[in-house]
C-alpha cells in the first residue's frame, strides 16, 4: 500500500499536537507571568477552600513548565454554572467560544518520498507494481497557527461570557498555561468590558470590569474534557454608584459543561 506521508514544516524546535495537524513554536519563558500575579488571592484561596466549594468540588490545578498543546477552537456548549460565592440561583445555559493560538492557516507543500520494489503507485485510474526504487513527490496540506503557542504562553480569544451594552463582543488577549502530560491550567485577564447593571431603585448603572479567568482541563482531541471556568471580577468601576461597585467587585463563578467536554470546533464569532 501506499505509504502513509507527512510534510514537516520546520525543523529544529518544534512540537507536534497529538493530531499531526498543528504545529507549536517553543518559545522563551521569560514573559511569563506565574498565575498568583494573574489571577488573585480572592479566586486562588476559594478553589481550595473544602468548605467554600464542597470537598467535591476543590478544584486541583495541573501545575508544571511543559504544558500540553492547546491550541485550538473550543465552544463551551451548554455552558452551567454550578457554584459561586453571592448566593444566587445556577444561572441558564449559555455558550462560550474559546480561541488558543489564533486561527489556524495551512499551507500545500511538496513532499520527497522514496517507494521501493512492490509497492504499488496509483496515478488515476492506472495502478502500477513497481519493480525498482522510484523517488516520488507528493503535495500534503499542513495546518498550523502563525500566532501559535509559546510552550507556556498563548494567544486568547474569548466570545459570549458578560453581556455588554451593545451585545457580546470578541476579547483577546495574552494568556498564560502551566500543566503537564494532557492535564493543564489557563489563565488570563480581561480588561475592557463595558456593561449595564440594575441596583435596587431599578435604575441602570454602568460599569466597567476587569475579569479574571481560570480554565482546566485534559486536553484530547475532542476538545477539554472534564473542563472547569473559575471566573472573578478583579475590578469594577460602576460609574458613580458605590453600593453597585462593591456588590460586584470580588464576585466569583464556576462553571462547567453539560457532558463535561468543551468540543473542538472551529468557529466563527456569532
Amino acid at each position: 500500500m501506499l505509504p502513509v506521508l507527512m510534510a514537516i514544516l520546520v525543523t529544529g524546535c518544534l512540537k507536534d499536537d497529538r493530531n499531526e495537524e498543528t504545529i507549536m513554536l517553543m518559545g522563551a519563558e521569560s514573559g511569563v507571568m506565574p498565575i498568583g500575579e494573574v489571577i488573585p488571592d480572592t479566586l486562588l484561596n476559594f478553589i481550595m477552600d473544602a468548605q467554600a466549594m464542597s470537598p467535591n468540588d476543590v478544584m486541583d490545578l495541573p501545575t508544571g513548565n511543559l504544558p500540553p498543546d492547546i491550541q485550538g477552537e473550543y465552544v463551551f456548549l451548554p455552558r452551567v454554572k454550578f457554584h459561586d460565592n453571592y448566593g444566587n440561583h445556577p444561572a441558564a445555559n449559555d455558550t462560550v467560544y474559546l480561541r488558543l493560538g489564533g486561527e489556524q492557516k495551512y499551507i500545500v507543500t511538496t513532499v520527497n518520498d522514496t517507494l521501493y520494489a512492490g509497492d504499488l503507485l496509483i496515478q488515476g485510474t492506472d495502478t502500477v507494481v513497481l519493480d525498482t526504487i522510484t523517488p516520488i513527490q507528493v503535495q500534503d496540506t499542513v495546518y498550523y497557527y502563525p500566532e501559535g503557542q509559546h510552550n507556556r504562553s498563548i494567544p486568547c480569544e474569548i466570545y459570549g461570557d458578560i453581556l455588554e451594552k451593545d451585545g457580546y463582543k470578541l476579547k483577546k488577549t495574552d494568556a498564560f498555561v502551566m500543566g503537564n502530560g494532557n492535564n493543564f491550567t489557563l489563565y488570563f485577564t480581561v480588561d475592557d468590558y463595558e456593561g449595564e447593571s440594575q441596583s435596587g431603585e431599578n435604575e441602570i448603572t454602568e460599569f466597567t470590569l476587569t475579569r479574571g479567568y481560570i480554565v482546566k482541563g485534559t486536553i484530547t482531541p475532542a476538545g477539554i474534557e472534564n473542563v472547569v471556568m473559575a471566573c472573578v471580577n478583579k475590578d469594577v468601576d460602576a460609574h458613580g454608584d458605590d453600593g453597585n461597585e462593591v456588590l460586584m467587585k470580588n464576585r466569583i463563578t464556576f462553571y462547567r459543561v453539560q457532558g463535561g467536554t468543551a468540543i473542538r470546533q472551529k468557529w466563527v464569532k456569532p
